[in-house]
């Protein structure tokens, strides 16, 4: 009888994690923007399951646009920056995992709106590992969400992707997540060409881990040495069958001859 009462209800109740199937959302008219306000400062300052509010952040993925996405990718950086330098606080670690749930969640042409601004410019360290990680994902769920992002905005993404390849190969990447994450976040909106840009960053990695391995040898535990066990092969390899399908196979077998990707 009152859609407006009935909104309000299920909208507190969403919060209270008292009702939680998407379809009661088609119930709601609208969520004020002074309420999306509080939902983003208590996911990013709250540890929610301890709280016992998880619906904030069904919430706010139900009502995701490019305003909600780019706060939610500036709370996840921030926010990460701060655990990294306490990553002991179990608080931290648990709302750094709800802010990268929640940005995971979020369409990715949200996201690729929300930055837009950000991705046309020179790409910086923090901001690159975060949209690396998060469009490098594998697996059946990221191929799908991949699969709905508009021509424009995968080649807006390509594009900063692609400028991002000089800026990571000059960074001290000595464990390869940088240049494993951006390997497999090109190949998922790139072309055949890039292949090339892959290729760079595969070699790249090579050198990495054998100048860890030396280092290493030598006695030597900075992280240079500590980074080298970390493999990431089986990333790169992906993303050249990804981009280049049959013609990956000449740069698969040329890669058969290093030890590192046998």
């Amino acid at each position: 009888a009152d859609p407006q009462w009935l909104s309000q209800w299920v909208t507190d109740r969403v919060i209270q994690g008292a009702v939680w199937r998407e379809n009661w959302f088609s119930l709601i008219l609208e969520i004020p923007q002074s309420l999306r306000q509080q939902l983003l400062h208590r996911a990013r300052t709250e540890d929610l399951r301890r709280s016992g509010v998880g619906g904030v952040t069904a919430l706010l993925r139900a009502v995701a646009d490019a305003d909600i996405a780019r706060a939610v990718f500036i709370a996840f950086r921030d926010h990460h920056r701060a655990f990294v330098a306490d990553h002991q606080n179990q608080e931290k670690q648990a709302i750094d995992g709800q802010l990268r749930g929640l940005l995971r969640s979020i369409p990715r042409s949200a996201i690729v709106n929300g930055l837009s601004d950000l991705l046309a410019q020179p790409p910086e360290a923090e901001d690159l590992a975060v949209i690396s990680e998060l469009f490098g994902l594998r697996g059946a769920e990221a191929d799908e969400a991949d699969a709905t992002l508009p021509q424009l905005q995968r080649e807006r993404l390509r594009e900063y992707l692609k400028s991002a390849v000089r800026f990571a190969l000059s960074q001290d990447d000595f464990r390869g997540e940088v240049k494993g994450h951006l390997s497999s976040a090109l190949a998922r909106v790139g072309e055949p060409s890039d292949i090339a840009d892959v290729m760079e960053m595969i070699r790249a990695d090579i050198e990495r881990v054998r100048q860890g391995r030396a280092a290493m040898a030598r006695g030597d535990r900075s992280a240079k040495a500590r980074g080298s066990p970390m493999s990431w092969s089986g990333w790169h390899v992906e993303a050249l069958v990804h981009l280049g399908h049959l013609d990956s196979e000449p740069f698969l077998l040329d890669l058969l001859h290093e030890p590192e990707y046998e």
